[in-house]
């Protein structure tokens, strides 16, 4: 075998090897595009996408412009005005910063840009496939407008690696979104075949990030902050009862780049694990301001992560400054949502209308009169009493008033209904005791009622319509999930007809889906798969949301219900495969506790 003389690339190759780390799809030039024009200090930005921004991608700002030498160096490699020796990457507050950004891009589109600065002349650059073409005046106000034309027409190779045009401009309109956020002071518009897609006045950050994520009530989202000695942490959280069913939702910004960071997703997930059930992720925008010599934001050609040396310190922090926010009632949440932890003052109602008899109540409470206050309490009493004695004590031996209660509470009647076991109490506000059949039961209340609600939505897909429809606003690959699983959906009763491109209402649900509209929009801009695989999906994640919680107190009539239900259930698991119940017979609880039988 002949061996391999090492030599040197010709520069124009190792050009697009290079720019290959940088730029791979449209949304990528866009994505460089966006830093430069944020970092030049505009105030309003349009991108126009054509073709998926394959034929032409064109990004106009209003900032502070190029000179005509700016000009001629800016498309060179490691061309850059953000930094000028190395320790500049220690204080780095620009959104770009290495100089390869328009190098990337020059070496595989044609590219121009027109720019000028303030009361000067214009003037337009052209740079095809790495090669200078010219640099003429031009009448270009100030500010930038670059066009890039036929990506990839130089590299073949990488071209066919895109995908089609709609998907293409999908991928760049959440590009724009994910880079515009953190900027609520900038006006961005997006056209894709020049039709507006996107129009993002300049607006506090909460309402940037609601109205460009199309996330609904404004009302449903506060704004929390946070100080530490070397951070600072703007949040923008969703009440608990938007929840979505992934972490998509959970954006974090570093520096005002979008960054991928799990332990900050983890972060967020654990502030909110005590008010949403298992299964459900939050909906939320954390913007992290660190000082920049503890952050290193050259580690990915995309600069989607960094590096922070005190990220354990973020992370606390983060997940604390959460629990604490909606610990608080939210400061500024609707009243909607309580905390999923055991907390008998403030009782839930069921989510499902599933006849289990009156409204949750809180737990009975003993209304003693005044001078009963003052007597001793019954385990006072009780530890006094002759327990051994063959003959109950007497009335003399309890306090004043005390016995009259206690008499009182006994006439209360238990169970209305004759079951075949009773209900003997709630334990750690998730089991419901029950004795039935020489056995002592443990039944799970959360995945009793889950299960009872998952058969209610197995027997019932007879669609009805609604009165009014529930709007829908997916993107293009959203929307083409949409139309490709239309008929799957009519066959679970839900009924989905398309008003205009990126606007569909749900026109009809069966009744047992009805107040879960908000899960079942979610669900079906985001899951595909076969209809049983929907089937269960759904219905298991509708049944999860809708069912009673760990914590929720249900009295003696509504507990006894559920038990009902569930002890006729023809599967004793929950929809996720968890037992409902535990059971221990009485031979070997005699046993356990050292009693003979």
């Amino acid at each position: 075998m002949e061996t391999q003389k090492i030599t040197l690339l010709p520069p124009a190759t190792a050009q697009k090897i290079a720019a290959g780390e940088v730029i791979d799809r449209p949304q990528a030039v866009v994505r460089e595009l966006l830093d430069n024009a944020i970092d030049a200090g505009a105030t309003a930005i349009e991108v126009h996408v054509t073709g998926g921004g394959i034929d032409k991608i064109q990004v106009i700002d209003n900032g502070e412009g190029m000179s005509k030498e700016d000009l001629a160096l800016c498309w060179s490699s490691h061309a850059t005005s953000k930094i000028k020796e190395f320790d500049d990457l220690e204080k780095l507050h620009t959104m770009g910063f290495r100089g390869e950004a328009l190098y990337s891009i020059a070496a595989c589109t044609k590219l121009s840009i027109s720019s000028a600065q303030e009361n000067s002349l214009g003037n337009t650059l052209e740079v095809h496939s790495g090669e200078f073409i010219s640099l003429e005046p031009s009448g270009q106000g100030r500010g930038t407008s670059i066009v890039v034309s036929d990506l990839f027409y130089s590299i073949p190779a990488r071209k066919k690696f895109l995908k089609r045009p709609s998907a293409e401009a999908s991928a760049c309109k959440k590009t724009c979104i994910a880079k515009i956020i953190p900027f609520p002071h900038i006006e961005f518009k997006f056209f894709v075949d020049g039709k507006l897609q996107l129009f993002l006045p300049k607006q506090e950050l909460k309402d940037r990030v609601v109205m460009a994520h199309n996330l609904g009530d404004p009302s449903l989202f506060h704004t929390t902050t946070r100080k530490g000695a070397t951070f600072s942490i703007t949040a923008i959280l969703g009440d608990p009862t938007i929840s979505k069913h992934d972490r998509s939702k959970i954006l974090l910004y570093v520096g005002n780049r979008p960054i991928q960071e799990y332990a900050l997703v983890q972060a967020v997930q654990h502030g909110y694990n005590s008010f949403l059930p298992g299964g459900l992720f939050p909906v939320a925008t954390i913007c992290i301001d660190v000082d920049p010599k503890l952050v290193d934001v050259n580690i990915h050609p995309a600069k989607r992560e960094v590096r922070m040396k005190n990220l354990p310190e973020i992370h606390h922090e983060l997940s604390h400054m959460i629990k604490e926010h909606l610990g608080t009632g939210g400061k500024g949440f609707p009243s909607s949502f309580t905390q999923r932890t055991p907390k008998h003052d403030t009782p839930l109602p069921l989510a499902s209308e599933l006849d289990l008899g009156a409204p949750i109540s809180t737990p009975p409470t003993l209304h003693t009169p005044k001078d009963v206050l003052e007597q001793p309490s019954p385990m006072e009493v009780f530890q006094k009493t002759p327990i051994y004695n063959a003959t109950p004590a007497s009335q003399s031996d309890y306090p004043k008033g005390w016995v009259e209660q206690v008499k009182e509470i006994k006439k209360t009647p238990i169970e209305e209904e004759a079951y075949d076991f009773r209900y003997l109490g709630q334990l750690f506000g998730v089991f419901l005791i029950i004795e039935k059949d020489e056995n002592l039961l443990l039944v799970d209340q959360h995945a009793a009622h889950e299960r009872i609600i998952y058969e209610e939505l197995c027997n019932d897909t007879e669609s009805q319509p609604l009165l009014i429809p529930i709007p829908m606003f997916p993107d293009d690959d959203e929307e083409i999930l949409i139309e490709k699983q239309l008929e799957l959906y009519k066959k679970l009763g839900i009924i989905v007809e398309k008003q205009a491109p990126g606007h569909w209402d749900i026109t009809g649900l069966p009744q047992v889906m009805q107040k879960s509209d908000s899960t079942v929009a979610d669900f079906i801009t985001t899951q595909q798969g076969t209809i049983e695989e929907l089937r269960k999906d759904l219905f298991a994640k509708i049944a999860c949301t809708e069912a009673i919680k760990e914590g929720d107190y249900l009295d003696s009539q509504r507990a006894s219900a559920l038990a009902a239900k569930t002890f006729k259930l023809p599967m004793p698991r929950c929809p996720h495969g968890r037992p409902l119940w535990v059971s221990i017979d009485r031979e070997t609880l005699y046993k356990d506790i050292g009693r003979i039988v």
